[in-house]
């Protein structure tokens, strides 16, 4: 009866996938996930997949990957936009916010679409990286972790900790 009792916090959290981050894997499985404030942001599923991508903008020089998780209310996305010029597998990236990612550097934004001054951004010294396991481009698949700090307008702070992605490239 002891072992069972002693047992049963691991059962019952074992049971919730919802509050699991997706493990670090490199094979394209479009996963990704973090930590939003201690607790876990995993993009939800719709028809066609999980609600994530990775996609180059403006050629190959930016590559903005995405994680967006839909309720009745809100719409909350974690974005990296990384510079690709010099992406390869083991480089670590630090982010810094811009609107536009310009070459030679990285970012990254939290925010509810749908809400006026929910975007939180990266701003010095808070920081941010970003950490490329695999970058294949014949097989066209990015994986990685990342981590940032950002704040809003109001000067609320959100941390984004245990980041992963593993996606095909678009």
């Amino acid at each position: 009866m002891k072992k069972l009792l002693l047992l049963l916090p691991f059962i019952l959290i074992g049971c919730n996938g919802a509050d699991k981050l997706p493990p670090i894997t490199q094979a394209g499985l479009n996963t990704f996930g973090c930590t939003i404030n201690g607790k876990v942001f995993v993009p939800d599923n719709h028809m066609d997949g999980p609600n994530v991508s990775a996609v180059h903008l403006y050629s190959d020089y930016n590559l903005v990957i995405y994680g967006r998780k839909d309720t009745a209310d809100a719409e909350y996305s974690v974005e990296l936009m990384i510079d690709s010029t010099g992406m390869r597998t083991g480089a670590i990236m630090q982010l810094k916010y811009k609107d536009t990612v310009t070459l030679g550097e990285s970012s990254a934004v939290y925010e509810d679409v749908r809400k006026e001054g929910s975007r939180y951004k990266i701003v010095p010294p808070l920081p941010g990286m970003v950490h490329i396991l695999r970058y294949d481009k014949a097989q066209k698949i990015i994986a990685g972790t990342f981590a940032f700090s950002a704040i809003n307008k109001s000067g609320k702070t959100v941390q984004i900790k245990d980041g992963r992605f593993d996606l095909k490239i678009q």
